[in-house]
């Protein structure tokens, strides 16, 4: 018999002992779409003393679907809760969201996490590296990553670091906009950032940045939402990549982090297919592949088409590895 609390409650901003909290699920990130005027709401699972699992949930408002409730990277669950009490949790947290919104949307952090009866799977569950920042993190380096940061600590370069820029006009960040118009992706606007730096302070984010002969050549910026980190933004121009710089970068923030006493770097998703480069450039530092669960979408006409697709989604598959 079932004697734990399961009710979710509000508000809190503790997660579950000994748990990484990807980006999406931190305060921090919920502090800062709450300065650009979204609606967020913490909830959590059984006392907030000791919670059993919390959801951090975004609200937002879309041309004839209305308010739909997104829940990226959550719920996060207590490491010995049972998958029973969690199926039966995610049940009671639908309906506790569905009075104030037309449709949730889940992206649960794993693939092993429960996924709700009455919702269809629409996104495949990507996958991500993270990379794990205990013991000697140079010795975990693939040869060749290692190489690579040789040749950038060799290079003569000056790296700098800063507080993440406050300022929307920040070079890195209409860069960044460039790069991603480029390469074909979907980067957080500038404004996501500078909100960001206002809303959790200057020692949220770092920004890292290579010079060679007093010219930038390369730049990386990590936020720091918790116990854990993000990797942002990795820029680099064409001497950048001739010298590796974006590796020592990137190594420089790991064992920073690592004396901080951050435990894990979310380096973001990988895509074999698509960019199998940055794939292996991020497996390389010594990352391993997360996958991530299916995106599903639960709203009053999905409970019947939920029973004809059980089952029938799936997750990315696996990376290429070194």
């Amino acid at each position: 018999m079932m004697s734990m609390n399961l009710a979710w409650t509000a508000p809190s901003a503790i997660p579950p002992a000994s748990h990484t909290v990807f980006m999406q699920q931190s305060a921090a990130y919920h502090r800062t779409c709450a300065a650009l005027g979204h609606k967020t709401l913490c909830l959590t699972l059984g006392d907030v003393s000791a919670p059993r699992g919390q959801a951090n949930i975004l609200f937002r408002r879309f041309p004839v679907i209305g308010t739909v409730a997104a829940i990226s990277g959550g719920p996060i669950w207590a490491e010995d809760l049972s998958s029973t009490d969690k199926q039966t949790a995610l049940n009671a947290l639908i309906r506790q969201l569905q009075p104030q919104a037309r449709a949730v949307l889940i992206t649960p952090p794993s693939d092993s996490d429960p996924i709700t009866q009455t919702a269809i799977p629409i996104m495949t569950g990507a996958t991500s590296a993270v990379w794990t920042l205990d013991g000697d993190l140079r010795r975990k380096l693939h040869q060749k990553w290692r190489n690579r940061l040789k040749k950038a600590e060799n290079s003569g370069l000056t790296i700098l670091t800063q507080p993440i820029p406050c300022d929307p006009t920040h070079w890195l960040y209409q860069a960044n906009a460039t790069q991603g118009r480029t390469k074909g992706y979907q980067p957080y606007p500038a404004n996501f950032y500078s909100a960001w730096a206002q809303s959790n302070g200057a020692t949220s984010g770092v920004l890292y940045t290579a010079h060679h002969q007093a010219e930038p050549i390369a730049a990386a910026l990590i936020l720091h939402p918790g116990s854990s980190a993000s990797y942002q933004i990795g820029w680099s121009n064409d001497l950048g990549r001739e010298l590796s710089a974006q590796n020592r970068l990137l190594f420089q923030a790991a064992t920073r982090l690592q004396a901080q006493g951050i435990r894990t770097l979310d380096l973001g998703l990988i895509d074999t297919v698509r960019a199998p480069d940055l794939a292996r450039f991020k497996l390389g530092a010594g990352a391993q592949a997360h996958r991530h669960g299916p995106t599903t979408l639960t709203a009053p006409f999905t409970a019947l088409f939920a029973t004809k697709q059980k089952g029938r989604h799936s997750t990315a598959p696996a990376p290429l590895s070194w």
